[in-house]
Formats: C-alpha cells, structure tokens, sequence
C-alpha cells in the first residue's frame, strides 16, 4: 500500500469518541473518520463485538489513524465519564463525539410500563446527554477557540413521523431532537 500524505487528510490529530461504536451506525461513522485520518474510541457493552469491528475497520483504512476500545454501558453515568477521561488521556484531545445507542421494541402502548417506557428513554436521550455532559468539558480543554468540536447525535424519522407499536420510541427520539437542540444553542 502507497504511504498517505498526513497533512492531506482533514482530521489527521484529531480523535472521535463513539458510543455505540460496534453497531452499525456506529461503525459506519468510524469509518469514514478514519478515512479522513482521525483517530477513534469506539465504546459499547460487549467487549468481543468491539473487537470483531475494531479488526474491520483497521483491515480497510490504510491511513495510520488509531482504533481505541473501550467496553463499557453509555447509560452508566460514571463508566461513560472515566472512558472519555481515559481516551481524552490516550489520544491527548477530544475533538468529535458521536452518540449512536439508542433503540426500542415493538410495543403497543397500552403495552409498555413505566419501567419498558422509562428504559427507551433512557438508551435513547439519557445516553446521549451523558455524552454531551462529558465530551463537552474535554473538547474545550484541549482546543483551539476557533475550533472547539462536535457533537452528533444519531436520531430518527422516529422523531418527526408516527409509527404503529412505537411511542416510546418515538417519543425519545422526538426528546433527542429537542435535547440537541437545547445543546446548541447554549454551547454556542
């Protein structure tokens, strides 16, 4: 393979925390950051999985660019914080983080109880403000003031559209969509 040109990629030094990082959304957006010469943390709950797209991704990225692993839940509050710090640590910055768990069951309404509903609630926006919450604080340490970061959080057409047997579903993604944009206009 043909050596690549590190000045000539746009994220080259940069680093991108992922939750969700086995799946595939989560994969997907760690690809193409490592294409673009970032160097990525991918974090989910099943240590094997991480390891089975952390052997993927590096088979086709020939671009020198680093994949970190971390196995840890993005719902625990105190496991989310010690990986950022410990990947903040590892790579020296903190410049992109994606937040890409979330999910739900098909279930009626009259269905769910307080703890199916809260749970989807809590995989599809308490996930990603334990992100943001953390990240944040990261990203401004170590950058420039004219480049502070980015935060993306992965929603749904969910958020916008009703869909049969998926109000708690529906409802968390319409809570990440304000979430985020509650985020942005006070981190701005």
């Amino acid at each position: 393979m043909a050596s690549i040109d590190q000045q000539l990629l746009p994220l080259s030094g940069k680093h991108a925390f992922i939750t969700g990082g086995s799946g595939g959304i989560g994969c997907a957006c760690a690809k193409k950051l490592l294409i673009d010469g970032a160097n990525v943390t991918l974090m989910a709950r099943n240590n094997d999985s991480l390891n089975a797209a952390k052997t993927a991704l590096m088979g086709d990225i020939s671009t020198g660019a680093h994949v970190h692993t971390i196995a840890a839940d993005s719902c625990n509050e105190t496991a989310l914080k010690d990986a950022l710090d410990a990947s903040h640590q590892r790579f020296g910055s903190l410049d992109i983080a994606i937040a890409t768990v979330g999910g739900g069951a098909i279930r009626p309404l009259l269905m769910h109880d307080e703890k199916s509903f809260t749970q989807e609630l809590q995989l599809n926006i308490v996930s990603a403000f334990l992100l943001i919450r953390y990240a944040t604080p990261l990203m401004v340490k170590t950058a420039s003031p004219e480049e502070l970061g980015s935060i993306v959080c992965i929603s749904s057409d969910a958020a916008k559209l009703v869909f049969p047997w998926l109000p708690a579903y529906t409802t968390a993604k319409s809570g990440l969509e304000g979430l985020v944009k509650a985020c942005a206009e006070e981190l701005s």
